[in-house]
């Protein structure tokens, strides 16, 4: 599973040169959100990126 458009169609996400998920960690965030402990979030996007979007677009 590669997008054409980033050029990885050979091998894959291996080797990318940014961060991607395996397969697995993304079944670890769905376990959660499918057990008791994710009882309390309701309405809500959860956003699984290596916290991308928390980082803020401004210089410090």
């Amino acid at each position: 599973m590669s997008r054409a458009d980033l050029g990885l169609t050979e091998m894959g996400f291996d080797g990318a040169p940014f961060p991607v998920h395996r397969p697995e960690e993304i079944a670890a965030a769905v376990r959660y959100l499918v057990s008791d402990l994710a009882r309390g979030v309701n309405a809500t996007a959860q956003v699984v990126d290596f916290g991308d979007l928390a980082r803020s677009a401004f210089p410090a």
